[in-house]
């Protein structure tokens, strides 16, 4: 398993990391007591901020995506640095972490500082892809010696959330209600199973995880990439999979699959539009992230896909034959 900010296990540095750690280090280089180096984001002039103001500064749309991420992360240091120095000031301080787009990698949920040992392996697809079929082939040839899980509905929340979000009628929940709920669903998720797991040190299988908003929120819906990253980041503590498997499909295909599954679900009644936008974000997801991703084609022979999996879970968990 691999968080987004880490010292031994760090990924490559993603775009707009180098922008954001130079706004970051220039914010941390401002005395806090100088009045002139306080951001203008409105409140009394205490050192409280204006939520109001925070949100008009950061608004979407605003900058290009690099600047814009970066400007999320100072926004967000800067702004817990007031808020702390006001509660310290008024006698209600509590240490609580910071908000921002990375967690340190040794930091877990409950904010103790522990090492995750174990893998992350996520299954990726669009619509009728296979994984779930994939996902059973690969937990059998581990031995049923992993936790297979899944986004949303990995637990008794998340099942609800699920519910809500597959099968309510389409257009009956909003898009940013939508993105949430998904957040909400990866959060409980995380805390209630991924994290312990990992931190036990256990291999986690797990049917969806960020990419999936990148891909059908951002993409598909045509929701601010940035901002759903950064919710995305944030409900999942950093944590990033130490191997993603994108089934790769074309929808038609795929939706023709999935409609001998049974009765389409919300997602699956989208237009082929939106279908077609999720599948190339995948794609271009799996091009800016070639060392964690491993693209198949997913109208290959089953057990050929199986194959292949094992293999490369094999070498990740350094089970592989001599």
């Amino acid at each position: 398993m691999r968080t987004s900010a880490g010292s031994c296990d760090a990924p490559a540095e993603q775009p707009g990391d180098a922008v954001a750690r130079e706004a970051e280090n220039t914010a941390g280089s401002h005395d806090i007591d100088d009045p002139a180096c306080r951001p203008d984001l409105g409140g009394a002039g205490d050192g409280t901020v204006d939520d109001e103001a925070l949100a008009a500064a950061c608004r979407p749309g605003a900058l290009g995506d690099v600047e814009q991420l970066a400007l999320f992360r100072t926004r967000s240091r800067t702004v817990t640095r007031w808020r702390a120095r006001a509660a310290t000031e008024a006698g209600t301080h509590r240490e609580t972490p910071p908000v921002t787009a990375r967690r340190a990698a040794t930091t877990s949920t409950t904010g103790s500082e522990h090492s995750m040992t174990g893998k992350l392996v996520v299954f990726e697809g669009g619509e009728g892809a296979g994984k779930g079929t994939q996902i059973r082939h690969l937990e059998r040839h581990l031995d049923f010696g992993v936790l297979v899980t899944r986004q949303p509905g990995g637990t008794d929340l998340g099942a609800e959330l699920r519910r809500v979000l597959l099968e309510s009628a389409p257009g009956t929940v909003d898009d940013r209600t939508e993105a949430l709920l998904y957040a909400a669903d990866r959060a409980q998720h995380v805390a209630e199973v991924v994290e312990p797991a990992l931190l036990l040190g256990r291999t986690v299988i797990c049917d969806r995880w960020v990419d999936s908003s990148i891909a059908y929120q951002a993409a598909g819906r045509r929701m601010d990439r940035v901002w759903i990253e950064a919710l995305s980041t944030w409900a999942t503590a950093g944590i990033v999979p130490d191997l993603t498997i994108l089934l790769d499909i074309d929808p038609l295909d795929g939706l023709d699959r999935a409609a001998h599954r049974g009765s389409a679900d919300r997602l699956e009644r989208e237009a082929l539009d939106f279908h077609r936008r999720v599948r190339q974000a995948y794609l271009d997801l799996a091009d800016a992230n070639i060392g964690r991703y491993l693209v198949l084609d997913a109208t290959k022979p089953e057990d050929e896909l199986a194959a292949t999996i094992a293999r490369r879970v094999d070498t990740l968990l350094g089970t592989a034959p001599a």
